[in-house]
């Protein structure tokens, strides 16, 4: 029988060590046995040997220990001070949403989506040492400093690791290592990224597709760009007065990723609970997996979870409302009074809109009518022309409101653009951006 390394197949808890070799832990019925081979479809596999691992390794008695006495409550409240001993985040949700992110690493088959943790901040401001503290509970957790494809897809496939991509520059670095697919792509089951490796076998024969899905951190000093923000809940990191004596070690944090690897036996092969989507569009989608491990391992932290939930959409609408597209919504809904009618529709000069739009920058800071009629027609403002022939919008009242709701517009005609969302959660480091307009 054909032998093969195998770090992951149904069935399995985890690869855990057994006095001082690798060792495969299963799940049968209500019993976890550990045993050193698989047979799976003709082929017997063998876990990868110790130095093979790039995370420490949990103890097989001891996940057994906490498989039997530990329990999920408790759990929470563990990786909760544990978080809040070792960083120093904006908003008292944000402890929260990282240990609800721990707990789904480990129920990631029964997940569509997995968000992006994204820490943006100055440098020494405490982004590695968060995202450090959260890849040593994640499930098999790593620290990658290279964006290498091959390293990249390595990690997803043969281990399904969850990565903390600790890099200055993460847009320039994936663009230089043709690996801008891979970092895209993770956060959505099912989405694979394809390389030709054997071009001289010709077509069809010389590809090769990777799903590349998984828990992913990411912490940069510079900010990216929108198809990635889509996909990732940001924590501005704040400069902190905290000092933190304790070194924040794998080995030290041990216990606490064996009880996870027991949370994940305990519930291994579950359906999670069928829960609404929290919020609208990409936003609801990256959120879903998150709301549905609170609503099973505590469901009295479900209304910590949605007031999470309000202050991201609240620091997504104030966000957009900023963006270019704001000003042009805004703008838009100033301009009522300035309707002219063509064959009985109600239309908006584009030159006008461009007017109110440019009325506050500079000369060089001035936009153009095209770009600001190419940003209408992206909005999704129906094209026409004015009686004289120009560049106009269809007014549509209806759609105007969906668009005055998504970039938190004033409802008066009269106000020149101001926000209608208050800018206290942005102010104090929380922000989801998700551009679904983009797609």
């Amino acid at each position: 029988m054909i032998e093969k390394l195998k770090a992951q197949f149904e069935g399995l808890v985890d690869l855990v060590q057994e006095k001082g070799r690798s060792t495969y832990l299963v799940k049968e019925g209500q019993e976890l046995l550990m045993v050193d081979q698989v047979e799976r479809n003709g082929e017997l596999y063998v876990p990868p040997e110790l130095a093979q691992i790039p995370w420490l390794m949990p103890r097989a008695k001891e996940v057994l220990r906490y498989y039997r006495n530990d329990n999920d409550k408790q759990l929470y409240d563990d990786l909760f001070a544990y978080f809040k001993a070792n960083s120093d985040l904006p908003l008292e949700e944000h402890y929260h949403l990282l240990v609800i992110w721990a707990f789904h690493t480990y129920l990631l088959e029964a997940a569509r989506y997995s968000p992006y943790i994204w820490f943006y901040a100055d440098a020494e401001c405490g982004k590695t040492r968060t995202g450090k503290a959260m890849s040593y509970v994640g499930f098999r957790g790593i620290h990658v400093e290279s964006l290498t494809e091959a390293h990249l897809i390595r990690w997803a496939t043969y281990y399904r690791a969850t990565m903390f991509l600790d890099v200055v520059n993460i847009m320039k670095k994936a663009k230089d290592e043709r690996s801008l697919d891979l970092l895209l792509q993770r956060f959505e089951r099912d989405l694979k990224v394809t390389r030709v490796l054997r071009p001289e076998l010709g077509p069809f024969k010389d590809m090769e597709m990777f799903e590349v899905f998984g828990a992913t951190v990411i912490a940069t000093n510079e900010s990216v760009d929108e198809t990635l923000r889509s996909r990732a809940i940001q924590i501005n990191i704040q400069a902190s007065n905290r000092q933190f004596d304790e070194d924040l070690t794998a080995q030290g944090t041990l216990p606490l990723k064996e009880r996870l690897v027991a949370f994940r036996a305990r519930h291994l092969g579950i359906t999670l609970p069928d829960v609404p989507k929290p919020a609208p569009r990409r936003l609801g989608d990256i959120l879903k997996p998150l709301y549905q491990v609170v609503d099973l391992v505590d469901k009295e932290r479900i209304p910590v979870f949605q007031e999470l939930v309000r202050k991201l959409q609240a620091a997504r609408t104030l966000e957009k409302s900023e963006t270019l597209e704001g000003q042009i919504v805004r703008a838009v809904l100033t301009l009522k009074d300035k309707l002219t009618y063509v064959n009985g529709n109600p239309v908006l000069s584009v030159k006008i809109i461009a007017g109110v739009v440019n009325r506050d920058k500079s000369e060089r800071e001035q936009l153009r009518e095209v770009i600001i009629g190419r940003r209408l027609t992206a909005l999704g403002f129906r094209r026409t022309s004015t009686r004289e022939g120009y560049a106009g919008i269809v007014w549509d009242e209806e759609y105007n409101e969906r668009l005055r709701v998504k970039y938190g517009a004033e409802k008066s005609s009269g106000d020149s653009g101001t926000s209608s969302q208050p800018s206290e959660d942005y102010e104090n480091g929380i922000s989801l951006v998700g551009d679904e307009s983009i797609l």
